[in-house]
């Protein structure tokens, strides 16, 4: 029997970029969605092609949508990526599929800026951004 949320009988399938991405594109993400994949890491990866990544140590302000890309595991490089539903001072409250088992979850990380498993930060180019950036 599948487990929920996954279509797999496994508990190896890591669904946020999934999850991630469907929210983007439902969102109006415009700039090449195709090349994220079911890896966190395409989500830096997007940033890095869009001139969107911001490194935690950066001094960003990150904003709600924007992707926040973690290393939870050092035997990894990048291993999570959920998305960013507010900042409050340093609080940073994320929203993620299979962040916390097997369901959509949030987050709250107080003192984000100082955070070793929060890598950083791609802003989704959107059909305003791409307008106001061409």
């Amino acid at each position: 029997m599948a487990r929920p949320g996954t279509g797999r009988d496994d508990d190896t399938y890591a669904w946020c970029a999934n999850f991630a991405k469907y929210v983007w594109t439902r969102a109006g993400v415009v700039a090449d969605v195709g090349d994220l994949d079911t890896w966190a890491v395409s989500f830096q990866t997007y940033g890095h092609a869009h001139h969107t990544w911001h490194s935690r140590k950066s001094g960003y302000a990150p904003r709600p949508g924007d992707a926040l890309v973690m290393d939870r595991d050092p035997r990894r490089v990048i291993d999570h990526v959920g998305l960013v539903a507010s900042v409050a001072g340093s609080t940073l409250t994320m929203i993620s599929g299979n962040g916390t088992g097997d369901r959509i979850a949030t987050n709250v990380y107080r003192d984000f800026r100082h955070n070793p498993k929060i890598v950083g930060f791609s802003t989704p180019v959107t059909v305003s951004h791409a307008h106001r950036t061409a």
